[in-house]
């Protein structure tokens, strides 16, 4: 079936994130998790707790990320650079969607287009 998928119907489901953009898997060990609720984001980022709002675009598919924040816990830094890149790029994300079966978050930087993808629930 075809259709629009809103974050509302998003909301509750844990997902864990498999590629921090395309061919950059996640590193093994590392376990970041993301979960959307009433224009919220929340999860694990391997190391430390994160948040931010996030709210729809006018059109579907859009959206805007926004007050990123975090725990602030000293790790390994492996897991400290994993962490800072991802929070960075949640930060810059402003489309979501599906691609092969795995929720796609796309985002810019140095104007190239990049897609992080979660896989469903981690429970």
């Amino acid at each position: 079936t075809g259709g629009t998928l809103s974050l509302t119907e998003l909301a509750g489901e844990e997902w864990l994130l498999t590629e921090l953009q395309t061919g950059k898997p996640v590193p093994a060990g590392m376990k970041t998790t993301l979960i959307l609720d009433a224009g919220r984001i929340s999860g694990a980022s391997s190391c430390n707790r994160y948040f931010a709002s996030v709210s729809p675009g006018k059109i579907p598919g859009d959206m805007t990320v926004s007050g990123t924040g975090s725990t602030r816990m000293a790790c390994p830094p492996a897991l400290m650079n994993f962490e800072s890149d991802f929070l960075a790029a949640l930060s810059k994300v402003t489309r979501y969607g599906f691609l092969n079966g795995q929720l796609a978050f796309t985002w810019q930087q140095d104007g190239q287009a990049h897609t992080m993808l979660f896989s469903g629930s981690s429970r």
